[in-house]
């Protein structure tokens, strides 16, 4: 059965809510920046934790941290990692093992459950979606040559 399209709440998607782009885009607005895409100017405010903006920064951490709670339920992995541009900042990867740990440890029966995975940042960060995307070329070409 399909969704009712007046139930369907796109802004609710996790594509949107663990987007880094909104998350500067909202910082951005906050701050009353003039450029909504700067996200080197956003992250000066959010390594100083501003107090107008860092509660932003953390429920987007939160909900990331979500989303590899309730993956690591379902595919039960070792490690997650963080890529594209925001992985250069550390304080992303520390924000999201902290918000993690927050809900891992907020229920017992939960953290009894399941294994805590490693997240860390990406080895080629801003380059991985590049690189993967350059591997699926290749591989398509040489699908071709067979």
């Amino acid at each position: 059965m399909a969704i009712p399209q007046s139930e369907f709440k796109v802004d609710t998607l996790y594509g949107l809510i663990g987007s880094a782009v909104q998350m500067i885009k909202r910082i951005a607005t906050a701050l009353e920046l003039e450029d909504k895409k700067d996200g080197l100017a956003v992250f000066e405010y959010i390594n100083k934790k501003d107090d107008r903006i860092y509660p932003i920064f953390q429920d987007y951490c939160r909900n990331i941290a979500y989303l590899i709670y309730n993956m690591q339920a379902v595919v039960d992995v070792e490690r997650y990692v963080i890529g594209g541009g925001i992985s250069a900042q550390a304080i992303v990867v520390s924000e999201i093992k902290h918000q993690y740990q927050q809900l891992a440890t907020a229920n017992d029966l939960l953290s009894f459950m399941h294994t805590p995975p490693e997240i860390q940042p990406c080895r080629f960060r801003n380059e991985a979606n590049l690189l993967g995307a350059l591997y699926q070329f290749l591989i398509s070409v040489e699908a071709k040559q067979d």
